[in-house]
């Protein structure tokens, strides 16, 4: 419900000026006789492929989507969002979004197409699917996509179980959190990463190679509140980013050497018996332990570091 506690209303174009990060958008409404009740606040939830799961409150003018702002029911975003959902109202009515199907009637980079209805193109593409299958099998289909947009309709729900019941390959379709998973399971083992407002708790902040200013906005906050209660801030990464300048120690490597730092660091940690060894082997994969990290670091470091080019 929207009122005015000011007897001078705003007309209906200042009403529908909105506001959209720093800049004013008017949207294309004109003469439209808008009430009270033609604008509502619609509470829903980023679909967008990010674990901090922002809540939000969407704005919806005569049917149509006007603001997106973030609120605080989710207490880890508390109300703020990223850019990229705060423009969304552009990107639903732009004038490059596809509203119909398209059927390709030229060669491939021609950029020739013609519009088609719903029912022709899902039978072209049903029909296609047919004789792929019956040519060549199930597995000569593959489904290439990921997760832009996470729903329960969007995304390994519907789509899943078709694909499977058609017999169509299946791949490994994420090309970030796959090898990044496997990595960490691989250092860490079973270990749990660290919950997010769990870093306001932190004496000790290394951030290596990743900049929160730019792409884990949420985390920033809770970096700072870490700083204020006395923490200190470690940063390793060949760029001078927002945080690097406020860091106790920027660590400003080359690109590709950083993994001589890292092995130099599980080196010096044994040596001066600064390694954690009960924790170390308690969340390791059996086929290694602390032992064999600390081997590998002694092998690799001392040889290496030898005459090698400046890594600084």
């Amino acid at each position: 419900m929207v009122g005015w506690v000011d007897a001078a209303k705003p007309t209906i174009n200042e009403a529908l000026t909105i506001r959209v990060g720093f800049r004013t958008i008017n949207p294309p409404y004109k003469d439209v006789q808008m009430t009270a009740a033609a604008i509502k606040t619609v509470q829903s939830a980023c679909p967008l492929d990010c674990p901090d799961a922002c809540t939000l409150d969407v704005t919806v003018e005569n049917g149509r989507v006007t603001t997106i702002t973030g609120n605080r029911i989710n207490p880890v975003t508390d109300g703020y969002i990223c850019r990229k959902v705060r423009h969304f109202p552009e990107l639903m009515y732009g004038p490059d979004r596809l509203l119909h199907p398209m059927i390709r009637t030229g060669p491939k980079g021609e950029n020739e197409f013609r519009r088609a209805t719903w029912d022709e193109a899902l039978e072209v593409i049903a029909d296609r699917f047919a004789v792929i299958r019956r040519d060549h099998g199930g597995e000569a289909i593959l489904p290439m996509c990921y997760g832009g947009s996470n729903g329960y309709l969007t995304q390994d729900s519907m789509d899943a179980r078709f694909f499977r019941r058609l017999g169509a390959s299946r791949v490994n379709r994420t090309l970030c959190a796959a090898p990044t998973t496997r990595a960490v399971r691989g250092l860490y083992g079973p270990m749990p990463g660290v919950a997010i407002p769990d870093y306001a708790l932190a004496k000790c902040i290394v951030l290596w190679g990743v900049n929160p200013a730019a792409s884990g906005i949420h985390l920033a906050p809770f970096i700072k509140v870490a700083r204020s209660n006395g923490a200190k801030l470690i940063v390793v990464d060949p760029v001078r980013t927002p945080f690097a300048s406020q860091a106790d120690v920027h660590l400003q490597v080359k690109p590709g050497t950083d993994v001589v730092v890292a092995l130099a660091m599980i080196h010096w940690l044994f040596e001066h018996k600064k390694a954690d060894l009960d924790f170390l082997n308690s969340t390791r994969n059996a086929s290694t332990n602390s032992n064999a990290e600390r081997r590998r670091g002694r092998s690799f470091v001392r040889p290496k570091l030898r005459g090698s080019a400046p890594m600084i």
